[in-house]
């Protein structure tokens, strides 16, 4: 259920697959990464990773899709990031 504090704009599904980050860092060297998809709605989903993401940077979400797994290639920018006990935990929203 959505809270009053939530900002989404829509409901997020639970999406727990492997996701490729390839990330665009304000100032920095493109950098490959892999990463969890932890949930995903029609503007944004939740990750989770060891990489130290930031709010405002760009990346490539290689998420598999199908019977195949083929990875589609999604852009999204980083909108919240926080440490966790095993790496960071971001919220992202797609580019279009």
């Amino acid at each position: 259920m959505e809270t009053p504090d939530n900002k989404r704009h829509n409901s997020r599904t639970p999406f727990h697959q492997p996701v490729g980050l390839e990330i665009w860092e304000q100032g920095a060297e493109h950098v490959h990464d892999t990463g969890r998809a932890i949930d995903l709605s029609a503007d944004g989903g939740g990750l989770a990773t060891k990489y130290p993401l930031k709010r405002g940077d760009v990346v490539k979400l290689l998420v598999p899709v199908g019977v195949t797994n083929v990875r589609l290639p999604v852009y999204a920018s980083v909108v919240w990031s926080k440490v966790t006990d095993d790496g960071f935990r971001a919220g992202v929203t797609f580019l279009a």
